[in-house]
């Protein structure tokens, strides 16, 4: 009966040292993911930070921008007329021109 305790106790032990060896081991490789993950945490932090940033730099321009815009494209988009208006402009000044033209040309004769 002593011999098969002790037995069991040396099997009891010897499982016992090989989980806390498995044991050290898993604690070693999580606590070095833990770290890589850290880092890898704080770098993303800081290139959220820096993209952020951009982002609002990036607005201050495009507002500026369209602010511009909207100052411009009164004076450059509202022509007044339509291009049909525009087009019978000419159409009358180039008529004009040549009526004033013939007055020119038979005064002279």
């Amino acid at each position: 009966m002593e011999a098969e305790t002790t037995a069991e106790e040396a099997k009891a032990k010897k499982e016992f040292e090989d989980f806390m060896e498995d044991s050290k081991v898993d604690k070693g490789s999580k606590a070095t993911a833990i770290d890589h993950k850290t880092r890898k945490k704080q770098t993303k932090s800081q290139d959220l930070t820096t993209a952020k940033a951009d982002l609002l730099g990036t607005e201050k321009e495009l507002d500026a921008a369209m602010e511009t815009f909207k100052k411009l494209s009164a004076t450059c988009l509202d022509t007044g007329a339509s291009f049909k208006e525009r087009q019978a402009q000419r159409a009358q000044e180039i008529k004009d021109l040549q009526e004033a033209l013939e007055m020119l040309q038979s005064g002279n004769r």
